[in-house]
């Protein structure tokens, strides 16, 4: 992974962030459609979130909560009426030959908390390494040419 735009904006986040290191045992960055959820590199993540408070400040309606889970989601907020997903910016991981866009509804989740909608952001931050699990993989279609060495 190369970087990180929110709503068409790239995220200033130092390239290096997601570089592989220690000969492959940290860094780097998998699409892993065997893990459900999805983790960043603890940079990135910090920069995620902090865009994405700013972002949502131009709601007044939403109110910053707590994560309603033991998953212990980083970024919440009641989700109040007329709010929708149009309203959610689109999240783009930038590859060297490719991007991914997460939509909305991929990149956030609801929850049902009493009478109230949380919505809190699908991803959780990792000191090792960023990881892309199945949630955020929804209707793409992934090749892979081994013998050429290439993804698309």
């Amino acid at each position: 992974m190369l970087g990180i735009s929110v709503h068409g904006q790239k995220l200033l986040i130092d390239p290096t962030a997601f570089a592989i290191r220690d000969g492959g045992k940290t860094g780097g960055c998998f699409l892993d459609n065997g893990s459900t959820l999805s983790y960043l590199i603890t940079s990135a993540f910090k920069a995620l979130i902090q865009f994405l408070e700013m972002y949502f400040m131009r709601f007044p309606r939403l109110v910053k909560n707590t994560s309603p889970t033991k998953a212990n989601f980083d970024l919440c907020y009641e989700w109040k009426p007329p709010l929708g997903f149009k309203d959610l910016p689109t999240l783009t991981f930038h590859f060297e030959n490719a991007h991914l866009d997460s939509k909305p509804q991929d990149a956030f989740i609801t929850f049902q908390v009493d009478q109230n909608v949380v919505l809190c952001l699908g991803f959780f931050k990792d000191k090792v390494r960023s990881l892309i699990g199945s949630f955020r993989q929804v209707n793409y279609r992934f090749i892979h040419d081994l013998k050429g060495a290439k993804n698309s």
